[in-house]
Protein backbone atom coordinates (compact mmCIF):
# COMPACT_ATOMS: atom_id res chain seq x y z
CA UNK A 1 0.00 0.00 0.00
CA UNK A 2 1.53 3.47 -0.80
CA UNK A 3 1.43 5.96 1.30
CA UNK A 4 -0.35 8.33 -0.85
CA UNK A 5 -3.63 5.79 -0.45
CA UNK A 6 -2.85 5.53 3.31
CA UNK A 7 -2.42 9.22 3.93
CA UNK A 8 -4.25 11.25 0.54
CA UNK A 9 -3.74 14.73 2.47
CA UNK A 10 -0.50 14.63 2.83
CA UNK A 11 2.12 14.59 -0.45
CA UNK A 12 5.27 12.30 -0.41
CA UNK A 13 8.38 13.41 -1.15
CA UNK A 14 9.69 12.50 -4.71
CA UNK A 15 13.82 11.66 -5.06
CA UNK A 16 13.49 11.66 -8.43
CA UNK A 17 11.68 14.91 -9.34
CA UNK A 18 13.84 16.47 -6.47
CA UNK A 19 16.85 15.82 -8.71
CA UNK A 20 15.54 16.65 -12.26
CA UNK A 21 14.26 20.06 -10.58
CA UNK A 22 16.03 22.90 -12.02
CA UNK A 23 17.58 23.92 -8.60
CA UNK A 24 19.67 27.28 -9.19
CA UNK A 25 22.37 28.58 -7.94
CA UNK A 26 22.03 32.46 -6.49
CA UNK A 27 22.65 34.30 -8.89
CA UNK A 28 26.91 35.76 -8.76
CA UNK A 29 27.76 39.04 -10.67
CA UNK A 30 30.84 37.13 -12.74
CA UNK A 31 28.25 34.13 -13.94
CA UNK A 32 24.95 35.01 -13.12
CA UNK A 33 22.36 32.75 -13.16
CA UNK A 34 23.63 28.77 -13.54
CA UNK A 35 22.38 25.56 -12.38
CA UNK A 36 23.96 23.50 -9.94
CA UNK A 37 25.00 21.01 -12.56
CA UNK A 38 27.01 23.51 -13.62
CA UNK A 39 28.96 23.84 -10.90
CA UNK A 40 29.26 20.26 -10.57
CA UNK A 41 30.33 19.66 -13.98
CA UNK A 42 32.71 22.70 -13.73
CA UNK A 43 34.86 21.30 -10.83
CA UNK A 44 34.54 17.79 -11.96
CA UNK A 45 35.91 18.49 -15.83
CA UNK A 46 39.12 21.21 -13.84
CA UNK A 47 40.32 17.96 -12.14
CA UNK A 48 40.19 15.97 -14.35
CA UNK A 49 42.06 18.30 -17.33
CA UNK A 50 44.16 19.42 -14.77
CA UNK A 51 45.75 15.61 -13.78
CA UNK A 52 45.77 15.11 -17.57
CA UNK A 53 48.15 18.43 -18.08
CA UNK A 54 49.83 18.54 -14.84
CA UNK A 55 51.01 14.44 -14.73
CA UNK A 56 50.23 12.64 -18.62
CA UNK A 57 52.07 15.97 -20.42
CA UNK A 58 54.53 16.58 -17.82
CA UNK A 59 56.49 19.58 -19.72
CA UNK A 60 53.47 21.73 -18.42
CA UNK A 61 54.29 23.64 -15.43
CA UNK A 62 51.45 23.79 -12.95
CA UNK A 63 50.61 26.85 -13.76
CA UNK A 64 50.18 26.45 -17.51
CA UNK A 65 48.10 23.43 -16.37
CA UNK A 66 45.52 25.50 -14.36
CA UNK A 67 45.03 28.23 -16.85
CA UNK A 68 44.21 25.42 -19.42
CA UNK A 69 42.60 23.63 -17.14
CA UNK A 70 39.77 26.27 -15.72
CA UNK A 71 39.60 27.46 -19.32
CA UNK A 72 38.67 24.37 -20.75
CA UNK A 73 36.11 23.69 -17.47
CA UNK A 74 34.66 27.08 -17.72
CA UNK A 75 33.93 26.32 -21.78
CA UNK A 76 32.57 23.13 -21.24
CA UNK A 77 30.59 22.70 -18.20
CA UNK A 78 28.04 24.97 -19.63
CA UNK A 79 27.00 22.73 -22.60
CA UNK A 80 27.49 19.69 -20.62
CA UNK A 81 25.35 20.59 -18.37
CA UNK A 82 22.65 21.28 -20.26
CA UNK A 83 22.91 18.07 -22.73
CA UNK A 84 20.28 15.64 -23.06
CA UNK A 85 21.15 12.46 -25.23
CA UNK A 86 18.61 9.62 -25.87
CA UNK A 87 16.27 11.56 -23.20
CA UNK A 88 18.66 11.26 -20.25
CA UNK A 89 21.13 13.44 -18.87
CA UNK A 90 24.61 13.51 -19.60
CA UNK A 91 25.81 11.26 -15.98
CA UNK A 92 23.26 9.01 -16.46
CA UNK A 93 23.76 8.29 -20.39
CA UNK A 94 27.74 8.19 -19.45
CA UNK A 95 27.14 4.93 -16.69
CA UNK A 96 24.68 3.40 -18.74
CA UNK A 97 27.18 3.22 -21.65
CA UNK A 98 29.88 2.01 -19.90
CA UNK A 99 27.48 -0.68 -17.94
CA UNK A 100 26.48 -1.70 -21.36
CA UNK A 101 30.32 -2.00 -22.54
CA UNK A 102 31.25 -3.75 -19.60
CA UNK A 103 28.15 -6.16 -20.10
CA UNK A 104 28.00 -6.67 -23.54
CA UNK A 105 30.62 -4.76 -25.53
CA UNK A 106 33.68 -6.85 -24.73
CA UNK A 107 31.70 -9.87 -26.41
CA UNK A 108 30.76 -8.26 -29.70
CA UNK A 109 32.85 -10.24 -31.36
CA UNK A 110 31.51 -13.39 -31.11
CA UNK A 111 28.15 -12.41 -29.40
CA UNK A 112 25.18 -10.11 -30.42
CA UNK A 113 22.21 -8.46 -28.45
CA UNK A 114 18.86 -9.77 -29.75
CA UNK A 115 15.56 -8.21 -28.24
CA UNK A 116 17.46 -8.51 -24.66
CA UNK A 117 19.16 -11.39 -24.42
CA UNK A 118 23.03 -12.52 -25.90
CA UNK A 119 23.19 -14.59 -28.76
CA UNK A 120 26.45 -16.82 -29.84
CA UNK A 121 27.38 -15.58 -33.29
CA UNK A 122 27.27 -18.92 -35.70
CA UNK A 123 30.45 -19.23 -37.56
CA UNK A 124 30.52 -20.88 -41.09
Amino acid sequence: MEDKDRYPDRDTFSYQLSLEAPSYLPPLPLIGEKKLSWAIYLILEFTITMLIFWKVFFFFSIYWAFIFSALIAWNFADPVADLKVDGKFFHRFLWDKIIYWLIYGRRSSTHYLSQGNIMKKIRS
